[in-house]
């Protein structure tokens, strides 16, 4: 239900995508006990962005989620563990490619600079989805029981369609199940 907006003006490799998308989503859904089927990223080569009125190169995440009431921890915490993954999955492995890495964050600036090409250099959380639809789904209102009643509202549909071969409906299927396993079934 969310969608993450990778921006960059290096290349990625196909690699440090699916690690990004994954991390991502994996990330998403532990945060906010959203169902992996439904969160989306995607990648787009950057224009260069104009920062106090002169063009830089950079790299930025933008992440678009449902409104909802959260704890500012809580969108600190995401902000820092999405800089974390990239960190992980985009500059340190550079650093370490080139047998440069020595300092803590795999780069000589501090994290986020301007002068490093490979830094993640902004993260915004926008909680702006207030409707739409998703795989043909219109998507519930944000936390409380909404969720859990748009789930059940639709198990049916998702159900037939996961008898029709639809392997991401398989695999929602079979993470509602694990959720009622723990004792919590409802999404976020």
């Amino acid at each position: 239900m969310p969608h993450y907006a990778v921006h960059t003006s290096i290349t990625l490799t196909n690699a440090q995508r699916q690690a990004l998308a994954t991390g991502l989503t994996d990330l998403h859904s532990s945060t906010f006990s959203a169902p992996p089927l439904f969160v989306n990223v995607t990648f787009h080569d950057s224009a260069p962005t104009f920062v106090a009125g002169r063009a830089a190169q950079t790299n930025y995440i933008h992440a678009f989620i449902r409104p909802r009431p959260l704890a500012a921890s809580t969108l600190s915490d995401l902000t820092n563990a999405v800089t974390e993954l990239w960190d992980k999955t985009v500059l340190r492995p550079r650093y370490e490619a080139d047998g440069t890495s020595g300092e803590a964050e795999g780069s000589a600036h501090p994290r986020g600079s301007l002068l490093e090409p490979y830094a993640l250099h902004n993260v915004f959380v926008m909680q702006t989805i207030s409707g739409g639809a998703e795989q043909g789904f219109i998507l519930p209102q944000a936390g409380g029981s909404g969720d859990g009643d748009w789930l059940k509202e639709n198990m049916g549909e998702f159900e037939a369609r996961a008898k029709g071969g639809d392997e991401g409906m398989k695999e929602l299927l079979e993470w509602v199940e694990a959720r009622k396993d723990r004792g919590s079934a409802s999404i976020g």
